[in-house]
């Protein structure tokens, strides 16, 4: 039986997803498995063809017959999963040969967490490092540790909602505590944060290891991207952060409510962009946009 399950939610661009199951087979830890599931995509065939010239009987690939959009989609990746262990590897991202090792190794340290996540090299489309502003505010937001960070709690919630600095696609879960837990389909934009809070306000741990072991590509083609670009991140982000403000203030939990309502990080990204907006395009309209969503 493998120990941990590489699910990809897949729709489109066969040739990084060809990168991406490329990095599954470098791992250091041979049992796994690969499950690539094909949200109705347009590639056609394009993603079982990856799959079959890897030529490894760990790897499947999966079709659906209709499109259920980006939550559906990692939804069928958890159900597929077979090992107690799942990462949800995005298509267009790929892992460092030691990055089931630094996973697994940390949920073996910490048996109470429900998830552990490793530090992420930011690169562009090519593959080489590519930083945005929005990578250095996280570095910088990150709880300051030694060793392994443990987030659990007011206090844990309340750090990722001073600044979400954990890279979602490489948290590796324990699959069994998510049950009956599943991403909300509400969101298109939020909905790993939705997910972290929800383990957090039900008393779920997460562990975060120092290790770059996963490496996070941002391009023009990135969902991320295009959701921020049209205002759509803002609006979202500021409603789970006031839904979160809510529960929290119903729990008691007052560092977390506090710093939800105050969404620091989303507001001064909001305010960065809109100013870019302006001075390098002069478009208003893109600017009140994103101002407007945080209203």
């Amino acid at each position: 039986m493998p120990v941990i399950t590489f699910a990809v939610p897949y729709y489109r661009d066969a040739a990084l997803l060809a990168a991406a199951v490329a990095s599954v087979r470098t791992q250091t830890v041979e049992d796994w498995e690969l499950v690539v599931v094909d949200d109705a995509g347009p590639d056609g065939d394009a993603g079982a063809a990856v799959v079959a010239a890897l030529g490894d009987r760990r790897a499947r690939y999966v079709r659906a017959d209709r499109n259920a959009g980006l939550a559906g989609n990692w939804n069928r990746c958890l159900d597929a999963a077979g090992a107690p262990v799942v990462t949800l590897l995005h298509a267009d991202d790929e892992l460092d040969p030691h990055y089931a090792e630094v996973v697994l190794g940390a949920l073996d340290r910490h048996r109470e967490a429900t998830a552990a996540f490793c530090a992420t090299a930011v690169v562009g489309h090519d593959g080489r490092p590519h930083r945005t502003l929005a990578d250095v505010v996280k570095r910088a937001v990150e709880p300051r540790h030694h060793g392994d960070l443990v987030i659990e709690g007011d206090a844990g919630l309340a750090s990722l909602m001073r600044g979400q600095y954990v890279f979602c696609p490489s948290l590796a879960y324990r699959r069994a505590e998510l049950d009956p837990l599943r991403f909300d389909p509400r969101w298109r934009m939020v909905l790993d944060l939705a997910m972290l809070a929800e383990l957090l306000f039900t008393g779920r741990r997460l562990v975060g290891v120092p290790e770059a072991a996963y490496r996070y590509r941002r391009h023009g083609a990135n969902e991320s991207v295009r959701l921020t670009a049209e205002a759509t991140r803002f609006a979202e982000e500021a409603a789970i952060h006031r839904a979160i403000a809510a529960r929290a203030r119903s729990l008691g939990w007052r560092r977390t409510a506090r710093m939800a309502a105050l969404m620091p990080t989303v507001r001064l990204h909001a305010l960065y962009l809109a100013g870019r907006d302006l001075a390098l395009a002069g478009d208003v309209a893109a600017a009140r946009a994103k101002l407007s969503a945080l209203a």
